[in-house]
């Protein structure tokens, strides 16, 4: 790549040209603004470095000479343009300012480490390719010299960039391609529309409202600020600008973007990882039901005359049991149907529940001899199957957890709770606190918050 120095100082320039050919560019060399202007004409230039105080034309009317060139070219390619990046011993707001309105994209201070100069050149040849699935729409002035400093921004962003002039160009390029961009810098005067006009109907008539759209707008009153605002601008940037006030401002709406995008990725995702679920859990159940319905069916052939009255009392158990295993399919198939949502709330008995419960874990309360001591419950609102599966999982864990020869016992109850009712302080609101105590293991309190966790195991 290749960088002309232009600077009337020869010291100068040999630094500079040692500073960017440890980099590993090629460096021609002008001593003035005239001669810079001829190798410009002749030589493919990359990036350009102007003194701003030299004999002659000075670096600002220099620069401007350079763009007038490239905005005068037949070559309208987005390309064409080159960064220039002023290279001074007397920094401070106003050459900046200046500087930018001629078209430079960059400033360096003579005095700066090479590293500091290599960095610079590097951050426009060698641009960041963290933005590079990304779309920008820029709007503003076909003869703005700002328009320079503009595209080299988003250039070294590594952005794809559209190019309009007028409001029509614009509605025409959203309209047909509304998914496209991911920002739209709009300049306030563009020669067939009001600014405000234009964001209403970007806004309001395509409908396009996610779009960020930062607005270029000469120094005005808060007044016209606002009215930019309810229209539906993001950001706005005052003219002239800072190259680095542009680039920040720009990087952050599209880091923003980047968040959206993988925001929205994660929740279609998640989507798509639901309805899966959602297919297997039907296919499951399905396949469960199959061989239940064998087992019932050998369950109901068996000749009740010809068993003793244990082996009847055992086949009935079976059969109770597979009754409750198809409604917990059942369930299953319904939940996978309506995609997880709440069952039927009504008043249960809390006693019936658990006492069903218990007549389901039967083989297993018998055969460690537990004791299951179930209190006067109250009623409550709740849905059968939820509950009868709670406190399944509770008692059975009660029986599995426990003292190697101890005799498992589980206690439930109840106690009233009244709190007040946080719409209305003045009324009270009774709760139950239902409690399940057994003399297991049990588990350490600091991992009491994981006990919810889907797949986890507190202890064994």
């Amino acid at each position: 790549m290749n960088i002309l120095v232009v600077d009337d100082s020869k010291i100068a320039r040999q630094t500079l040209r040692r500073h960017f050919e440890n980099g590993g560019y090629d460096v021609i060399e002008a001593s003035s603004g005239e001669e810079a202007l001829e190798v410009f004409q002749k030589e493919q230039i990359d990036l350009i470095t102007l003194d701003l105080e030299m004999n002659g034309l000075d670096g600002f009317e220099t620069c401007k000479r350079i763009r007038n060139q490239e905005l005068s070219s037949s070559n309208e390619r987005i390309e064409a343009v080159v960064p220039i990046i002023f290279v001074t011993a007397n920094d401070n707001i106003s050459n900046r300012m200046k500087g930018f309105e001629a078209g430079a994209t960059d400033f360096i201070l003579k005095k700066d480490t090479p590293l500091v100069i290599q960095q610079a050149a590097g951050r426009h040849l060698q641009p960041s390719v963290f933005f590079l699935d990304m779309k920008v729409l820029v709007a503003v002035e076909e003869k703005s010299l700002f328009k320079a400093v503009v595209i080299e921004a988003l250039h070294t962003l590594r952005v794809s960039i559209d190019l309009c002039y007028t409001e029509a160009n614009i509605l025409e390029l959203l309209s047909e391609n509304p998914e496209t961009y991911d920002l739209i810098l709009l300049d306030s005067e563009l020669p067939d529309a009001l600014c405000i006009e234009t964001l209403w109907k970007i806004r309001r008539e395509l409908g396009l409202k996610e779009i960020p759209v930062i607005v270029f707008n000469d120094a005005g009153n808060p007044g016209d600020r606002i009215e930019l605002y309810k229209a539906g601008e993001n950001d706005y940037i005052e003219k002239p600008f800072l190259f680095e006030d542009l680039s920040t401002r720009v990087r952050e709406m599209l880091e923003l973007q980047q968040l959206t995008k993988q925001r929205q990725g994660m929740i279609r995702e998640l989507e798509r990882s639901n309805q899966a679920l959602k297919e297997f859990s039907y296919v499951a159940a399905h396949d469960l039901r199959s061989p239940l319905l064998s087992l019932r069916w050998c369950a109901e052939s068996l000749e009740p005359e010809g068993m003793s009255e244990m082996n009847n009392e055992l086949v009935a158990r079976m059969l109770t049991s597979c009754e409750r295993m198809d409604n917990l399919i059942t369930a299953l198939l319904d939940y996978s149907r309506l995609g997880g949502a709440k069952g039927k709330l009504e008043f249960v008995e809390l006693s019936s529940i658990i006492q069903t419960a218990c007549n389901d874990l039967q083989y297993e309360i018998t055969e460690k001899h537990g004791i299951v001591e179930i209190g006067d419950l109250p009623k409550v609102l709740g849905n059968q199957g939820d509950l009868r599966r709670l406190f399944q999982n509770l008692l059975s864990n009660a029986l599995k957890y426990q003292t190697p020869g101890a005799t498992p016992r589980v206690e439930i109850g109840f106690d009233e709770i009244c709190k007040t009712c946080e719409e209305n302080p003045g009324n009270k609101q009774l709760f139950y606190r239902i409690h399940v105590r057994d003399n297991g293991i049990g588990f350490e309190n600091s991992k009491a918050t994981e006990i919810f966790n889907l797949f986890t195991r507190l202890v064994g």
